[in-house]
């Protein structure tokens, strides 16, 4: 797919209107672009636009080119189960300017001579994907004006000699004859193709090229076929190179297993020799001498093990790019450190899935030394361990290093600062535990546009709280291509951006927080004690009570009753949420039909007080206090408070306190001091219904009798 693309790429004159994939020989819909604007038309059974006409896909529904307007020059009747094109007269509907024609996978066994004719400016066709033999093509091969000519995925054989003697194609630059059965190929049947420009042969079992000269070729794809031998280039009598503009060369996916001399190549800018049988490189295999102006190459994916690659093997100074990934190749067994030499201006050096563990700084320098312009270095997957600060000091140019999928446990201190020109830096998936603030200096941060950590067990702690902050701070910087995210190793559920501890107790040295340790282990363990002796205060004063004076309380509290006089009978603290409840349920009950006076804080509280001295007086003034418990209570810091203050007058006054819950109080979070007299005081629940709430009323009741008047 993406060598199609880079195909149509680099061939301007093949514009085609439709965004297509890469033939394979199976039916497919071809897609009209996505961003022209289209409409139903002919009964729905094509998409029209303006210029262009898509009628293809209609599962045998169609079997004639159906009116159209005359402005189209772009038709699509591909898929549409089209068994034969009688003539001329098939395309009468369609405007003589027509330009572009797709046909594939019509099921195409028959062309009439002449069905063609009437196209006076038609240049691309695509007729592949059809049952159609080289005599049956004569009508195709008979139309002058044709430019783009694509007959894959048709089960044709190999080509008869002087095919196109017999046509006149002066303007035809690319044929794509992919997907076919060609096995013997002599390519001087494309000799009357004067202006052919790219030739596609992809996957045809190929085993045996004839060469021949063709001038004007400048791509030519071999891909998956079965060449046993790197193609002849040269002409033996005269030394003269058969294909001398020749500037793309696909041979991946063959069998092929050396490149013998002589090459004679002296265009050729890309070579692909992927997935082939090599096993050796000796030197100035892809030397200048071979290959004057090879820019980019592609040696990776070979099928079987690697035995050694030689000193100079890719001598070459016009190499910017070159690819050996996926490789089963050891470079500190089987690459001799000297294999780059003369690669003088390589940028981009793929070494993805190979193996680097044994490879020492000092290897990897002499490795790379004869790369100065070297600018993205590619080593994920490689198996490398470990780095230093040497590891990558010599790559000054670099701007884009590529480590992940490794090994690497520990980012050294300054690692990556010797190469002043980065930019990218992807260490994802490694066993990355902890980053220092000193493994990137401020001038490395500065200078990095795009951070990939993601995907390391990173250890939680106080080492890794700086970079948190890093990552916090460049949401923009730090990546995750993989989807792995930055998480803490030892709680997987959290994110290292989620992390949070003190930075203040990092601060401290290991002594410093041994001797606040036990510090603060003495002070829990006496506020263990307290925090006991104060939750049980109120168990603890009622055994008192029982003992010393549960005979004389109640007569005590009517004396004080006879002897002060009390402004309010019972002071209500309630939250602020529960406002309603009290006005709804509380006060006609308690004012209005047993006749208490009752303080409350919206509308006995004088206005101007101090808050907290409006709370002392009023409870001051009351002879009882009633607590309206509930969720909002105990989330209510002046609640709290009421709470407080109001428990220390119960333990001098004692038993004027009523507790009155609005829920289960286990159906919400209360605080310490709710619990402590939760235990220590029996409470009333209130609840709706009959019964329920008729035990309410009569509990309390029962708990204001002796401060309710007589009728």
């Amino acid at each position: 797919m993406s060598m199609f693309v880079l195909l149509v790429a680099l061939t301007s004159s093949i514009q085609l209107c439709w965004s297509q994939p890469l033939r394979t020989c199976w039916p497919y819909p071809v897609q009209l672009d996505p961003h022209t604007v289209r409409r139903p038309c002919f009964k729905n059974k094509c998409n029209c636009s303006k210029l262009t006409a898509d009628c293809s896909s209609n599962a045998g529904n169609l079997s004639f080119i159906p009116k159209l307007p005359d402005s189209i020059i772009f038709l699509n009747f591909s898929n549409n189960n089209l068994a034969k094109i009688d003539g001329v007269d098939f395309f009468a509907n369609v405007s003589t300017r027509l330009h572009f024609l797709d046909l594939y996978n019509n099921g195409l066994t028959y062309i009439a001579p002449g069905s063609f004719r009437r196209f006076t400016k038609l240049t691309k066709l695509l007729i592949g994907g059809n049952k159609l033999n080289y005599s049956a093509l004569g009508a195709v091969f008979s139309v002058p004006t044709l430019e783009t000519l694509d007959i894959a995925c048709g089960g044709l054989g190999s080509v008869p000699p002087g095919l196109f003697d017999l046509y006149a194609l002066p303007s035809l630059t690319f044929l794509e004859l992919s997907y076919n059965n060609i096995r013997h190929l002599d390519m001087k049947v494309f000799q009357p193709l004067e202006s052919l420009y790219s030739l596609l042969l992809w996957n045809n079992k190929l085993g045996e090229l004839t060469p021949s000269y063709l001038p004007s070729l400048s791509y030519l794809g071999l891909h998956e076929n079965a060449l046993v031998d790197f193609p002849d280039t040269c002409n033996d009598s005269t030394g003269e190179p058969f294909y001398p503009n020749l500037t793309m060369l696909h041979l991946d996916y063959n069998i092929i297993d050396s490149i013998q001399d002589p090459v004679c190549l002296p265009k050729l800018q890309f070579l692909d020799v992927d997935s082939n049988r090599f096993q050796y490189i000796p030197s100035d295999t892809f030397s200048s001498g071979r290959f004057p102006v090879l820019s980019k190459l592609w040696v990776a994916t070979m099928e079987i093990k690697w035995k050694y690659i030689s000193a100079g093997a890719f001598n070459n100074s016009a190499l910017t790019f070159l690819s050996m990934g996926f490789n089963k190749l050891d470079f500190a067994n089987l690459v001799d450190e000297r294999a780059f030499e003369g690669c003088s201006n390589i940028q981009t050096l793929f070494l993805d899935n190979t193996t680097f563990e044994f490879v020492s700084d000092q290897n990897l320098h002499n490795l790379l030394a004869p790369m100065p312009q070297l600018e993205r270095l590619h080593l994920g997957n490689s198996k490398k361990s470990k780095i230093t600060r040497r590891t990558f000091s010599t790559l000054q140019n670099l701007k884009r290093l590529y480590l992940y999928g490794n090994s690497i446990s520990f980012l050294p201190v300054g690692a990556f600062d010797e190469m002043t020109k980065l930019q990218m830096l992807r260490l994802e998936n490694n066993l990355v535990t902890t980053v220092s603030s000193e493994v990137f200096s401020l001038q490395t941060r500065s200078r990095l546009r795009i951070l990939d950590l993601s995907g390391n067990p990173f250890v939680c702690s106080c080492d890794i709280l700086w970079f948190r902050q890093w990552l916090q701070d460049s949401p923009g910087l730090f990546q995750d291509f993989y989807g792995e995210g930055y998480r803490c190793t030892d709680d997987q559920n959290t994110t290292l951006q989620e992390f949070y501890l003190s930075e203040q107790a990092c601060l401290l040295s290991r002594t410093t927080s041994n001797l606040i340790t036990s510090v603060i282990c003495i002070l829990l363990f006496f506020f263990f004690i307290f925090t006991v002796v104060f939750g049980y205060r109120w168990h603890i004063r009622l055994v008192f009570y029982e003992i010393c004076r549960a005979r004389s309380a109640r007569r005590d509290r009517e004396r004080r009753r006879r002897q002060i006089h009390y402004e309010f009978d019972v002071f209500v603290s309630y939250a602020e949420e529960d406002l309603p409840w009290v006005q709804r349920e509380l006060l006609p009950a308690l004012e209005a039909r047993w006749g208490l006076r009752l303080c409350i804080h919206q509308r006995d509280f004088v206005p101007g007080k101090h808050i907290v001295d409006n709370i002392a007086d009023c409870v001051d003034a009351s002879d009882r206090i009633l607590m309206v418990l509930s969720p909002h209570f105990a989330i209510s810091p002046w609640c709290q408070f009421e709470l407080r203050y109001c428990q220390g007058i119960a333990m001098d006054r004692d038993d004027v306190m009523v507790l009155v819950t609005l829920q289960d109080p286990g159906s919400f979070d209360v605080t310490g001091s709710m619990m402590a007299i939760l235990r220590t005081t029996t409470y009333i629940q209130w609840g709706e219904g009959g019964d329920v709430t008729d035990s309410f009323w009569g509990r309390l009741r029962l708990a204001l009798d002796d401060i309710i008047p007589n009728p």
